[in-house]
């Protein structure tokens, strides 16, 4: 499995990464300090895509970007779950820009172009990305050219604070990708108070909206199926993240607390806790790296056998992952206390986005039953 494989260019950037994060207040510092209607920290989005170029990671070269592989993204994704990241990256780097570079033509290149340079941020409105019943736009030609997009979709990740959002909608020709700008006419955001206060989430209601279609007509579905798939093995990535940060402050805090005169890492029911959460951990960064392999392997050739084996890996990680992410949060919590329900600690915060993620890109179970139907069953 490459994706394991610590070269010297993924340290670097790993590094890199986490340093750039730590300059930079902490998930309770962001919530403490921004005002009211801030659903991101400009500042820190701003140094890591000028510093590290991560807006870029997955633009191909031709459209102004890096051309990084999926096994560098996931290293990205692991430091800002570790770090509980308030920044809009993992919509605009996992969903958008695998949508486009699958969606291909002039349309999808210029957006990526803008993300590449960062002066955009995108995310996908797409029924995955949250409740397929809750999702319906439809586009008509609009008179002069171009096109005009109605509907509403109730989960949109990471669209709070977006510059654009990608739809997708249903035309004559089927269901295709359009690009509105946020800030057009006929554009409704209303910002959701979610479980996780670190990830802006919001409905959309579009109402004649002006859009731009980015790539082929009718090929919107395809393109939305390969930017979930990727979402779900970079969200796993996210989830293993904040799993090994909640472990490691969970051993850490053993170490210090004492009671009855002994530090509590050396009661057995203790430590027991903490190498069934060290197992959770291992199992879950094994699966990922699986899934990052098959993630790459199909950017690199866009073959039918590379497809289903992304769909397989990728819903086997997110279950995984998703359930690992929980069940550490969970008694990461219980080992340290009660503190960890306060403000004073991130605990919580971990707990709110293990279980917040849990939930998005589709519920483990949905997963399940989707490897199930890959499998024939």
């Amino acid at each position: 499995m490459t994706a394991l494989v610590p070269t010297p260019e993924r340290l670097e950037l790993r590094e890199a990464v986490r340093k750039s994060l730590q300059r930079h207040p902490g998930p309770r510092g962001f919530l403490a300090e921004q005002p009211s209607g801030k659903w991101f920290d400009a500042s820190l989005l701003e140094d890591l895509n000028r510093q590290l170029g991560l807006a870029e990671l997955l633009v191909p070269i031709g459209c102004g970007g890096a051309g990084g592989q999926l096994a560098d993204a996931a290293i990205v994704f692991e430091e800002l779950g570790a770090a509980l990241a308030p920044v809009p990256l993992f919509a605009t780097v996992a969903l958008a820009t695998s949508a486009l570079v699958a969606s291909g033509g002039e349309a999808a290149a210029t957006l990526l172009g803008r993300i590449a340079r960062g002066e955009a941020t995108v995310a996908l409105a797409d029924a995955r990305c949250g409740l397929p019943d809750d999702h319906r736009f439809v586009a008509v030609p609009r008179a002069g050219g171009g096109w005009l997009v109605s509907g509403r979709s109730g989960v949109v990740i990471e669209g709070a604070g977006a510059d654009v959002l990608l739809v997708t909608a249903e035309t004559g020709d089927g269901v295709t990708l359009f690009a509105v700008e946020a800030d057009a006419s006929g554009v409704q955001r209303r910002p959701l108070r979610t479980l996780d206060l670190t990830r802006g989430i919001a409905e959309v209601v579009l109402d004649g909206a002006r859009a731009e279609q980015t790539g082929a007509s009718g090929g919107g579905r395809a393109a939305a199926d390969l930017a979930w798939d990727v979402g779900s093995v970079l969200l796993a990535a996210e989830q293993v993240g904040g799993a090994q940060r909640v472990l490691d402050t969970a051993v850490e805090y053993a170490k210090q607390r004492v009671q009855f005169d002994q530090k509590i890492g050396s009661f057995q029911q203790i430590s027991s806790k903490l190498v069934d959460l060290l197992l959770d951990v291992e199992m879950a960064r094994s699966a990922l790296a699986t899934a990052v392999d098959a993630a790459d392997e199909h950017w690199e050739d866009r073959g039918e056998d590379t497809r289903l084996a992304l769909l397989r890996e990728a819903s086997l990680a997110k279950a995984l992952c998703s359930d690992s992410y929980m069940h550490v949060a969970d008694e990461g919590l219980h080992v340290v206390g009660g503190i960890g329900f306060t403000w004073e600690h991130d605990a919580h915060l971990y707990f709110r986005r293990a279980k917040s993620t849990q939930q998005l890109l589709g519920s483990p179970d949905s997963h399940r039953e989707r490897l199930a139907k890959a499998a024939g069953l």
